[in-house]
């Protein structure tokens, strides 16, 4: 296996581990939505163990650490693909159109 090759298996072995430890995250908000908690809440919740995890992982990283700045700007790449991804820039059913398309569905 060439250098680069082995750079691009290691990089995308973290990746995929990241996107792991992430799936691990959404069950546990999963979890507290199935409590009856407001996703706005548990959202909130998830930036700010996110912020202070990263903090913490800035003391430990050595070189690797990303800067605030590029934190931020892969946030919201990250931010923009998800809701993308949610179809989040449309307007949330009202009850009314939750109930038609429930009764279309059945």
């Amino acid at each position: 296996m060439m250098p680069n090759e082995q750079d691009a298996n290691n990089e995308q072995s973290t990746h995929e581990q990241g996107l792991d430890i992430a799936n691990e995250l959404i069950g546990f908000a999963n979890h507290k939505l199935e409590q009856g908690l407001s996703p706005v809440l548990i959202a909130d919740g998830m930036r700010h163990a996110a912020a202070n995890f990263t903090a913490f992982a800035a003391l430990h990283a050595g070189e690797e650490y990303l800067s605030p700045d590029q934190i931020a700007q892969e946030f919201h790449s990250m931010l923009a693909y998800y809701a993308d991804r949610h179809d989040v820039d449309h307007e949330p059913m009202t009850g009314l159109e939750k109930l038609v398309e429930t009764v279309k569905n059945e």
